[in-house]
């Protein structure tokens, strides 16, 4: 991971303290796994500052047994385990917290957390998703895809003006995902968003 994304990451949450004062307790940067573009994502791990937190998004059969294998690296290197999607396999591998995707969100039913302290983040990509994240009681959304990225080729992009708008306007944190890397992250060091979330931009 470069100096500049670390630092970005970490300037972005301290800045977004004096807004929200909850941001205090949300990580600065988000490495989000991912079985395409990064088959092995312990070896990220070691490089991950304490205090970041790992997306850990279930795609097969095999996540429960990879999924405990992340938690207790990052119960090692001190980092916080966010367990995607189902709300039973989170609480199964004791997770930190729970992502959300936007499909569930836009549902409209209030979130029902097992444990008081838990990190909810929630994926959007629109200002009604936003607003949708944080009427069911999420702590964070992560709006995507700022720039073009790799994970959705071609998909329409935010940029990084829309983007700082979306997290003026917005009643929770937001985290910047999409594209985000050394040369670009300073575009939207400016926007008011709680920190940063990825795969490249952690794995440069």
């Amino acid at each position: 991971m470069s100096k500049t994304i670390a630092k970005a990451s970490l300037e972005l949450n301290f800045q977004a303290r004096k807004i929200w004062p909850r941001a205090s307790a949300l990580a600065p940067m988000i490495l989000m796994t991912d079985p395409k573009r990064l088959a092995d994502p312990q070896a990220i791990l070691d490089i991950l500052p304490k205090g970041a937190a790992v997306l850990y998004r279930p795609y097969d059969a095999r996540a429960i047994k990879l999924g405990a294998q992340i938690r207790a690296a990052c119960r090692r290197r001190g980092l916080v385990f966010i367990c995607g999607g189902s709300q039973a396999l989170a609480q199964n591998l004791s997770a930190d917290g729970l992502h959300i995707p936007q499909w569930q969100i836009v549902r409209g039913k209030k979130l029902r957390r097992p444990k008081k302290n838990w990190i909810v983040t929630a994926a959007c990509h629109s200002y009604a998703a936003i607003q949708a994240a944080a009427k069911m009681g999420a702590d964070a959304a992560i709006l995507s895809p700022v720039f073009p990225t790799e994970s959705h080729i071609g998909a329409a992009t935010l940029g990084p003006l829309r983007f700082a708008c979306l997290v003026h306007h917005s009643p929770i944190p937001v985290y910047g995902l999409g594209g985000i890397d050394s040369p670009n992250a300073q575009r939207i060091i400016r926007s008011g968003a709680c920190g940063l979330a990825g795969i490249g931009a952690f794995s440069e």
